[in-house]
């Protein structure tokens, strides 16, 4: 139920809509949540039916679509903490929409979770140095806090660099990968080397693409969060590039999202 109720707060085109619930008995529920036809975005990765190289329209527009979506959850409090292909599903015309807010958080502009939880792969450094402490036999505090050792809303931004990462080259070799990038569960952080892998690998395997996406990576791929881009700014940096409009739909670029996105720096 609760995270029913979460979802219904966010109000996005790149969301999955949830309209309704209603308690049956102690067991079950039910909840009306909106089709998508296309299924999830991990089988377009690493499915049976998964795409060899992706058109980089495409891709742009997904990466846009997800960033859209972020930018919604955070300006409605949610920190979302679950990225990932799994977790993104697509409607009949291929539009990418967020899902499973059962890990998500409310926040309000000045708290920070210390809550380590998430999928380890996609998981931003500081919630795995939380794990780490908490791996350690430190004790462990609410989810809920208003001092500096907790994080905020970008974690959200680090996990969708890996899920960009996994969608710059499709298929069972970026899991490997995503693995190098991010250690064994409980590690302290990321290291400076990975990321450099990573950015790397966006020009493996003969695949050329263009500037827009690795400079919207290294944005991403930030091991301090203050320096990490937000969701705003990621839309910002999608708006500011001329090559956006062309990519566009004509529904995207009169979305209000669009015209919200200004940049904060929500943690």
């Amino acid at each position: 139920i609760r995270e029913t109720e979460v979802q219904m707060r966010v109000l996005s085109d790149f969301v999955v809509r949830s309209d309704s619930w209603k308690v049956v008995n102690k067991q079950f529920f039910w909840c009306i949540m909106e089709c998508c036809a296309g299924g999830e975005l991990s089988d377009q990765l690493f499915g049976s039916t998964r795409v060899q190289d992706v058109d980089e329209d495409q891709l742009w527009s997904w990466i846009g679509q997800l960033c859209h979506g972020l930018l919604a959850c955070h300006n409605a409090g949610v920190a979302h903490r679950y990225i990932k292909p799994g977790n993104v599903f697509l409607d009949g015309n291929g539009n990418c929409k967020i899902a499973d807010f059962g890990l998500s958080g409310l926040l309000k502009p000045n708290e920070t979770s210390t809550l380590a939880c998430g999928t380890p792969s996609y998981m931003a450094p500081e919630i795995r140095a939380l794990a780490a402490k908490k791996l350690r036999g430190q004790p462990a505090r609410g989810d809920i806090s208003e001092r500096d050792d907790g994080y905020s809303f970008n974690v959200d931004m680090f996990s969708l660099a890996i899920v960009i990462h996994q969608m710059c080259s499709p298929g069972a070799e970026t899991a490997i990968r995503v693995k190098s990038l991010t250690p064994s569960f409980g590690t302290e952080s990321v290291t400076p080397n990975g990321i450099a892998s990573t950015l790397a690998a966006l020009d493996r395997d003969g695949v050329d693409y263009s500037n827009r996406i690795r400079q919207l990576m290294v944005r991403l791929l930030v091991i301090d969060p203050s320096a990490r881009a937000t969701s705003a700014d990621a839309v910002q940096i999608m708006i500011a590039d001329d090559e956006i409009r062309q990519h566009q739909t004509t529904e995207w670029a009169q979305n209000p999202l669009r015209q919200q996105a200004t940049p904060t720096r929500r943690g």
